[in-house]
C-alpha cells in the first residue's frame, strides 16, 4: 500500500481501492476536456477499463488527494509479453506545477522495476508542448510517431464493393478464435503491439454499446481472410454535434495480403457506418506503415493530429 504524504500541500497520493470509484468518475469526467478521448469517456467506458482482463486497480493506478476529492491519477498497463508498462494519467489544472505529475511517474517507474520489466512508455498530443516539456525531463525520450486521420462521410463517395470471389459480413458468435488468430498474426512483429488473449477479445467485444457486429470480416470459402473492427459507442460528439465513430483495428491474414482485401474490407466498414447516419470516422495508423497512411489518405480521410510515444529504459 502506497501512502505518500506531500510536502508543503495537502495533496495524499495513494493506491486505488473499490472506495474511490466514484470519486474516480466524477474526477476523469470532470477533466475529460484536458484529455485526448474525451469523446469516449464515459462512466462505463471508466468501469469498464478498471475491469478488464490482467488488470488490478489496486495494485496499477496511484490517485492524488485533496480535500477529500481526488485531483489525479497514474494508470499502469502491464504488458509483460512484449517487456513494458504503459503509463496515462492527468492531473487537475488547479493542482499542476505542485511536483505531483513527477511523484506519480516516479512511483510507476518503481513498480514497473520491481515487476522486472525494461521499459516504461507513454503517448502525448505531439502539439502539447508542456507535457512533452514534463515527460523529457523525467528521462523519456521520443521513439515513435502515430497519425491521427479523420473522414467526414458526406464528403465520400463509396460503393459496396461485393464480389463473386470475396463476401463482407458482420463477425459471427463462436469465431472470436479466428479473430484472436488474424489480429495477432498481421500485426506480429509491429512497434508497440501487444498480443491479444481470446479472454481479451471478447471482453472488448462487450464493453459498453459494443458487440461482434461491429467487426466485419471478408471472408471466402468459409475461411475469415481479415477484418475490420470499429467502434460505433463514441455516440454524438456535442462539441462539433456530429455523430462520431473510430476504426480500432484493421488487419488482414499475412497469407492474403497484398491482395486488395484491405482496402476493400475498410470500404465495406465505411459504407456500414455511413448508412447507420455516422459522420466523422477517426483511424489512427503508424507513421510507419506506408500502405495503411496511402489507404486512409487515398479515400479521403484527412491527418489531424499526431501522437509522440515516449520511452524510458529502466536500470534493474
Amino acid at each position: 500500500m502506497i501512502y505518500t504524504k506531500m510536502k508543503n500541500s495537502k495533496c495524499i497520493i495513494r493506491n486505488y481501492n473499490s472506495r474511490d470509484l466514484n470519486n474516480y468518475i466524477r474526477f476523469r469526467i470532470g477533466v475529460k476536456q484536458y484529455e485526448s478521448d474525451e469523446c469516449s469517456l464515459t462512466a462505463q467506458s471508466i468501469k469498464d477499463a478498471l475491469a478488464r482482463p490482467g488488470y488490478n486497480p489496486q495494485s496499477n493506478l496511484f490517485i492524488v488527494i485533496a480535500d477529500k476529492n481526488i485531483v489525479g491519477y497514474i494508470d499502469i498497463a502491464i504488458e509483460s509479453s512484449v517487456g513494458r508498462a504503459i503509463t496515462t494519467g492527468i492531473i487537475h489544472p488547479n493542482y499542476r506545477r505542485m511536483g505531483l505529475a513527477t511523484q506519480l511517474f516516479h512511483l510507476a517507474e518503481e513498480h514497473t522495476r520491481q515487476l522486472g520489466l525494461p521499459v516504461i512508455q507513454t503517448s502525448v498530443d505531439e502539439n502539447d508542448e508542456y507535457a512533452q516539456m514534463v515527460i523529457q525531463r523525467l528521462g523519456l525520450r521520443p521513439v515513435h510517431r502515430f497519425i491521427e486521420w479523420r473522414l467526414d462521410s458526406s464528403a465520400c463517395h463509396l460503393c459496396d464493393n461485393q464480389s463473386s470471389n470475396y463476401l463482407y459480413r458482420h463477425l459471427k458468435q463462436g469465431e472470436e478464435p479466428d479473430l484472436v488468430h488474424i489480429q495477432n498474426s498481421s500485426f506480429e512483429g509491429t512497434w508497440g503491439y501487444n498480443p491479444n488473449t481470446l479472454d481479451d477479445i471478447v471482453y472488448q467485444l462487450k464493453q459498453g454499446a459494443r458487440s461482434i457486429d461491429d467487426v466485419i470480416v471478408v471472408h471466402r470459402e468459409n475461411s475469415i481472410l481479415g477484418y475490420c473492427w470499429i467502434d460505433r459507442s463514441l455516440g454524438v460528439n456535442h462539441t462539433i454535434h456530429t455523430n462520431k465513430a473510430r476504426i480500432l483495428m484493421l488487419g488482414i491474414d499475412p497469407a492474403h495480403q497484398g491482395k486488395g482485401l484491405g482496402k476493400k474490407i475498410l470500404i465495406a466498414a465505411l459504407v456500414f457506418l455511413k448508412s447507420k447516419g455516422i459522420e466523422v470516422i477517426e483511424v489512427t495508423s503508424d507513421e510507419e506503415n506506408v500502405a495503411a497512411c496511402k489507404l486512409y489518405h487515398s479515400l479521403g480521410f484527412k491527418q489531424v493530429s499526431a501522437t509522440i510515444w515516449f520511452e524510458k529504459k529502466l536500470d534493474r
